[in-house]
């Protein structure tokens, strides 16, 4: 999982464009495209899926009182 930066800055087009011309590359060069595609599809909505999880638990961390035993 990539490192989330506590100061995050703007994506332009071309940082997008430096990872999906790759991926495209590599997608179109399998021997199975669709299933490559697929397979690339399933891989980015897990990554945003577990993203969100942790990002949804860090947040939630903040909210839970921390219980003080004496």
């Amino acid at each position: 999982m990539i490192q989330v930066h506590s100061a995050p800055r703007r994506m332009t087009a071309s940082d997008l464009r430096q990872v999906i011309e790759p991926l495209a590359s590599y997608i179109c060069a399998s021997d199975q495209p669709k299933l490559a595609l697929n397979l690339a599809y399933s891989a980015l909505f897990h990554e945003v899926a577990q993203v969100t999880r942790t990002a949804q638990a860090y947040v939630a961390s903040f909210a839970r009182p921390v219980s003080k035993k004496i």
